[in-house]
């Protein structure tokens, strides 16, 4: 050890030396960020198509909803507060706290929305049974799942059918049957 300080300093003390030296102290300076760069990229956590979709904050959406013969169409956003337009009325909602406000903030309904949010709809990718899974020439593919209703909301009984549609890693668009009773159809768009 002795002799390594001792021919660091022989070589500190020459012009040529110390230039060699300060080149190799940069090199090493910039190796360890280099290596310390790649080991935080490699680290990032990846997540399944199914894993992103949960975790979306942000998204627009167009929903149809099929119930009792009449048909809704719906365009709304999340962005930091969910609010939406149903097609032929000219007012804004929002969902506050399970509960349809108008831009009042009166209370129109107490309809749990949030059942329609992609986080509790990923509850059918986990705790669904996949029927089918068919994929496209485009990349594109849709997978079938059927699950029991009460899984997904505690006051529904019977078998719930969902189809999620994955484009570009990406679920882009998910089709709720619940017992024959209504059919919702929800096409997004994430930011």
């Amino acid at each position: 050890m002795k002799t390594f300080f001792g021919t660091i300093k022989t070589l500190w003390k020459n012009p040529r030396g110390r230039a060699l030296l300060q080149i190799g102290l940069y090199a090493l300076f910039f190796g360890i960020i280099f290596l310390l760069l790649n080991i935080q990229t490699s680290s990032k956590i990846s997540y399944t198509v199914e894993e992103q979709y949960e975790r979306w904050n942000q998204y627009h959406y167009v929903m149809t909803i099929e119930n009792e013969n009449k048909i809704y169409h719906i365009y709304g956003s999340k962005m930091k507060e969910e609010t939406f337009l149903v097609e032929g009325q000219n007012q804004t909602y929002r969902i506050i706290d399970e509960m349809i406000v108008d831009e009042n903030n009166n209370v129109v309904s107490t309809f749990d929305w949030n059942l329609f949010s992609p986080r509790q709809l990923s509850s059918f990718i986990k705790n669904g049974i996949i029927n089918s899974t068919t994929s496209y020439k485009d990349g594109s593919k849709k997978i079938e799942y059927e699950m029991e209703c009460n899984l997904w909301n505690s006051s529904l009984e019977g078998i719930c059918q969902f189809k999620a549609i994955q484009k570009e890693n990406q679920i882009v668009q998910v089709n709720l049957s619940v017992m024959d009773s209504y059919y919702i159809e929800i096409q997004y768009e994430n930011d």
